[in-house]
């Protein structure tokens, strides 16, 4: 019998209630859930709230919620647009002046930023390190800087050096590779467990300093905790006084920082505070053994109760007290809370004490040890990937490779001062810091200016400023003037002196330096009201004043911290601005010859290094045709319009007939192309820009060795390479012709040649007639293409056509050749900078294309000559009645020249000289090559006050018919 089915408008309708019934359920689940949730966040927020008001009580939340509404409002205000443009500018002044204290630069200051290209010497390594360590700094070795240097004697430090020497290479991360580092480091350990009374189940490790050692106990109370008891959001109680390094390990490792105050007088924290701030999430109380800024040991056995009552750990912070707290009693000093246990393992709550080795236990910088009462707390520092591709990875602390040396040089530190020698410095710094502190608390002008903070009982003696008169951080800033650098410290502001080794012996010094500092305050104050009818006048403060003043006196660090930024941004500059890292180019060889001149008091000293023309008394001279045509110039009252890019034409053409002679067949056909340029130099760098950009075959020029010192720095400029041929015999002193014959014979055909017209510059010795001829011969038979340099024709040999011989001949015999001229020599036009280069082209039309593009080339180069001088240069060639008096006058010059080098020849023959001094005068030109030795040279200067290059060459326009005897005189007695 089958059913019959519902009616369809029921059926619906329990459907709808069906489903109606399931929302409702979810509803009611969802809003379960969401009271759950608000519960769990109001508990949260209940215990938070209660821990709050536990630890700080009422009074104190509230001080503490309106410094926090203080702090935002300040920062806020510093965030508008007005206030902060001028912090902006306040801040970047104060980088700037730290960039300039602390980044060095100067002309003795070369910036390195990239690799050398080859590896330097060990004697360029050896000058640079101690160049390095002779740079300007306060004198710790003088034993005036405060902490820092804490031994520094030069017996252990060549200990020190011997170890880390040896094992410069070891690497602990490899134990089996290097047994004894492993080895040093377990020692190392172990004695510091034993100073410190350690239980026989204590542990630690070797750290790279204090810092790492503190953030190894945060970091093992953190994972012990989450470990063994859940613990996820870890907090820590420290002291005010606590070094930095515990914020830094709070915020590394997100832990909630909870701050006890240490008030005055002790200085020492509170421990009731600290109980009170004790709550589930605690994972670490600390102490100090003694604290930094004041030297004051917090009540260790206090804590160490806590410790245990609430079954946290109790770090003890030792490492600035390092090897000095465990000696103390030995030495004969009180030793703190030795009554009640002490401060170290024999308190049962102590799980951890940081003791920095590289402190007061002398080992080199970077080394500290981090010691816990049961190797389990080390375990929880560890850190092991068990599933690295790599294989299984493990590392003690935060460092993966350790350098092998600090360890080798911590271990020889301990051994080689041993318990005895740790137990007498004790004795002598806590003793000098005694010494200071009396001196504080008796003398009668620092008395009374000044108290002592705390209880002082190792190295550190701190006080603060109690005279109105007496600033406090312009104590710090006169200290600094006198050579100390002592620690600036704030809330309260104060003064420590860490004691050192160094500083034993100077400790007077220190105390009278203190008391003339203080006295010089109270004096300038006195009489600063006494012209201020008793106001207080702002004045620019030092550099701690002006720092400390800002940190203590705006609630928002952010300007601080933003100083402190820029301070440590400053330690990695490399370059002080923009152009630092530019290195320091080599001197000026002819600049420091005219410098060593010039400062040399003896009356008859002279100068044979500069390159211009001096008269019989050693003047400068300008030609009387010069002064001529100089006066037409200015008298025709011309314009200052641009010349054209090559120059001015009257000029230009005379150049080229000056150079290669009115009958010369490219003058004659109109297929020299020539631009006016700056001087003989400029005319060089047009030359090498023409060739390097059009010149068809290699982009190689070929100078003679040895050769004027800019060519090398003009070609290499101007994109060619530069290369060298033989030229000059120095066992002959004259040409080594065959030499130069052979290279130009066998370098690459086609090659650039630069060939000295006349007068080479520096030797003075120029190839015969003959010679020309032959190099001519070769020059065209190799295919090479000649680059001729005339910057002396006329002033060689008096006689203009006779210096012009090799470029004629080079054209007669068809050669397409580039010359540069320089009429700063022939015509005394130095400072004028008149100059040609011309280029020898094969038609009328190839010397049109050609000077396009030597247009081109000048343009971005200078644009346009300048046009004075090449007017004067012209007038002189162009006006028959001048250019004749010229060639005389450069006769004159020339001839003199020539008899300056037959007078020194004959005298220094005439002294008995067994040298040959045929060179002197086989020579030519304005230069001459002595063949004297660097250090011939400088005996001359040093003995006899004779100024020249040390390669040997003179100019010989410097020597005058009155000094020529007492320059053979010199020479002779440093040639015999």
């Amino acid at each position: 019998m089958g059913s019959s089915p519902l009616p369809v408008s029921l059926q619906s309708k329990l459907n709808s209630a069906s489903g109606s019934s399931q929302l409702q359920s979810l509803g009611t689940k969802l809003a379960l859930l969401r009271n759950i949730i608000f519960l769990l966040f109001l508990l949260r927020w209940t215990k938070k709230g209660f821990y709050q008001l536990r630890g700080h009580g009422i009074i104190g939340s509230l001080v503490a919620t309106y410094l926090s509404l203080r702090k935002l409002t300040y920062s806020l205000l510093l965030k508008t647009p007005g206030v902060r443009a001028q912090v902006d500018r306040q801040v970047s002044s104060a980088i700037t002046d730290l960039e300039t204290k602390l980044v060095p630069s100067g002309p003795d200051i070369t910036r390195y930023t990239s690799l050398p290209k080859e590896p330097w010497t060990t004697e360029q390594l050896s000058e640079e390190l101690a160049k390095l360590g002779e740079m300007k700094h306060t004198r710790w070795e003088d034993g005036r800087v405060s902490g820092a240097v804490y031994h520094g004697g030069a017996g252990l430090l060549k200990i020190q050096a011997e170890a880390m020497e040896r094992f410069g290479v070891a690497n602990p991360i490899h134990p089996d590779v290097f047994p004894g580092t492993r080895k040093m480091e377990a020692e190392v350990v172990a004695m510091v467990l034993r100073m410190f009374n350690a239980p026989s189940e204590g542990a630690g490790a070797l750290t790279s300093g204090g810092t790492e050692s503190i953030l190894m106990a945060c970091y093992s109370a953190r994972q012990r905790a989450y470990k063994e008891r859940g613990v996820t959001e870890p907090e820590m109680i420290i002291p005010v006084t606590a070094h930095a390094a515990f914020n830094k390990a709070a915020e590394y490792f997100k832990i909630k920082l909870h701050v006890v105050p240490c008030p005055p007088p002790a200085y020492r924290v509170t421990v009731n505070k600290v109980r009170r701030l004790i709550n589930p999430n605690t994972v670490l109380i600390v102490g100090s053994a003694p604290n930094y800024p004041h030297g004051v040991v917090d009540e260790i056995p206090a804590l160490s109760r806590l410790a245990q009552t609430y079954n946290i750990n109790l770090h003890v912070d030792c490492c600035l007290g390092s090897f000095l707290m465990p000696y103390l009693k030995q030495a004969g000093f009180h030793s703190p809370w030795e009554e009640e246990g002490g401060f170290d393992f024999r308190l049962p709550g102590v799980t951890s004490i940081s003791v920095d080795t590289h402190k007061y236990g002398f080992a080199p910088k970077g080394s500290s040890v981090i010691l816990y009462r049961a190797a389990k707390f080390r375990t929880y520092q560890y850190f092991v990937a068990p599933d690295w591709p790599g294989g299984v990875y493990g590392s003690p602390s935060i460092a993966g490779s350790r350098p092998g040396a600090l360890i080798a040089g911590c271990w020889a530190s301990l051994m080689a001062v041993g318990e005895s020698g740790y137990i007498e410095s004790c004795h002598k710094i806590v003793g000098t810091a005694k010494t200071v502190e009396n001196a504080i608390r008796e003398h009668p002008s620092l008395r009374s200016a000044l108290r002592i903070l705390g209880k002082p009982e190792v190295s550190v003696v701190a006080f603060e400023s109690i005279d109105p008169a007496v600033y406090l951080y312009d104590i710090a800033d006169g200290m600094s003037a006198r050579g100390w650098h002592l620690n600036a410290l704030q809330e309260p502001p104060g003064i420590h002196v860490a004691v050192t080794t160094p500083m034993i012996p100077v400790v007077q010094q220190l105390i009278d330096d203190l008391v003339g500092t203080v006295d010089n305050l109270k004096a300038k104050a006195l009489e600063e009201a006494k012209s201020h009818g008793g106001k207080v006048i702002e004045k620019k403060r030092g550099n701690a004043s002006a720092l400390y003043g800002v940190a203590g006196a705006v609630p928002d660090k952010s300007i601080v911290k933003r100083l402190t930024e820029g301070f440590l941004d400053t330690l990695y500059k490399a370059a002080a601005s923009t152009w630092e890292s530019i290195p320091q180019g080599p001197p000026d060889a002819i600049l420091g010859i005219t410098e060593a001149f010039k400062a040399d008091s003896f009356g008859e000293k002279i100068n044979l290094g500069v390159g211009a023309y001096r008269d019989d008394q050693g003047k400068p001279y300008v030609l009387p045709s010069v002064r001529a045509a100089e006066e037409k110039v200015v008298s025709s009252k011309l314009d200052k319009e641009y010349a054209g890019i090559t120059g001015v034409p009257s000029f230009t053409k005379a150049a080229a007939v000056l150079a290669y002679g009115p009958d010369s067949a490219p003058i004659k056909e109109d297929r020299i192309a020539i631009t006016q340029a700056i001087s003989g130099t400029g005319a060089l760098r047009i030359g090498g820009a023409f060739l390097e950009r059009f010149y068809p075959h290699g982009k190689t020029i070929w100078v003679p060795t040895p050769s004027w010192a800019n060519h090398n720095a003009v070609f290499s400029d101007s994109g060619l390479e530069v290369k060298k041929y033989r030229y000059y015999n120095k066992d002959t002193i004259g040409l080594d012709f065959d030499g130069m014959i052979d290279d130009l014979k066998n370098i690459p055909k086609q090659s650039i040649i630069l060939l000295h017209a006349c007068a080479h510059n520096p030797t003075g010795i120029d190839p015969t007639p003959e010679q020309w001829q032959q190099i001519s011969e070769v020059v065209k038979a190799q295919g090479h293409f000649p680059f001729f340099d005339m910057a002396y024709q006329g002033f060689a040999s008096g006689d203009t056509d006779k210096d012009a011989y090799a470029v004629r001949h080079f054209i007669k015999e068809g050669h397409q050749i580039v010359l540069a001229q320089s009429f700063a020599k022939n015509m005394g036009l130095y400072g004028e900078r008149a100059g040609a280069f011309s280029i020898v082209c094969a038609s009328p039309e190839e010397k049109k294309r050609v000077d396009s593009q030597v247009k081109i080339l000048v343009r971005p180069m200078y644009s346009n000559p300048p046009i004075h001088g090449a007017r004067v240069a012209s007038e002189i060639l162009n006006n028959p009645e001048l250019n004749k008096q010229w060639l005389g006058e450069v006769k004159g010059m020339a001839d003199r020249i020539i008899e300056m080098r037959a007078l020194l020849k004959k005298n220094l023959e005439d002294l008995g000289s067994k040298h040959n001094w045929d060179h002197i005068t086989s020579q030519i030109g304005m230069f001459a090559y002595t063949g004297l030795k660097p250090e011939q040279m400088d005996k001359l200067a040093k003995e006899h006050s004779v100024y020249a290059t040390k390669d040997g060459r003179i100019s010989v326009a410097g020597i005058t018919s009155g000094n020529v005897k007492r320059l053979a005189e010199s020479i002779y007695k440093v040639t015999g």
